[in-house]
């Protein structure tokens, strides 16, 4: 796979919501679901999935009302978005 591939490829689904530590199947499946944010085509989410798993991701600052029993994560307070991505079948440490 090319560099210019690669950096486009890992580019389009960080602007997904995304869950860490998920199979392939289940990476596909929210690649590809527009209303996570990806719509990416079957073919891409395929490619992405079979190379990449999510380490982390992170959208905005945790608020919980306890009184209200509401939970949730707002982008408002930051802007700050970041997902981590690893190749998949590589160690934590080990250089590829």
């Amino acid at each position: 796979m090319s560099t210019t591939l690669q950096q486009a490829l890992l580019s389009f689904p960080s602007y997904a919501r995304l869950t860490t530590g998920g199979s392939e199947e289940a990476l596909r499946d929210q690649l590809t679901n527009a209303q996570q944010g990806a719509g990416m085509t079957a073919a891409q989410a395929e490619l992405f999935a079979s190379q990449f798993e999510v380490v982390d991701q992170y959208d905005g600052t945790p608020f919980v009302d306890q009184a209200a029993g509401v939970s949730f994560t707002s982008i408002l307070p930051t802007g700050l978005s970041a997902t981590v991505f690893k190749r998949r079948g590589i160690d934590a440490g080990e250089a590829r």
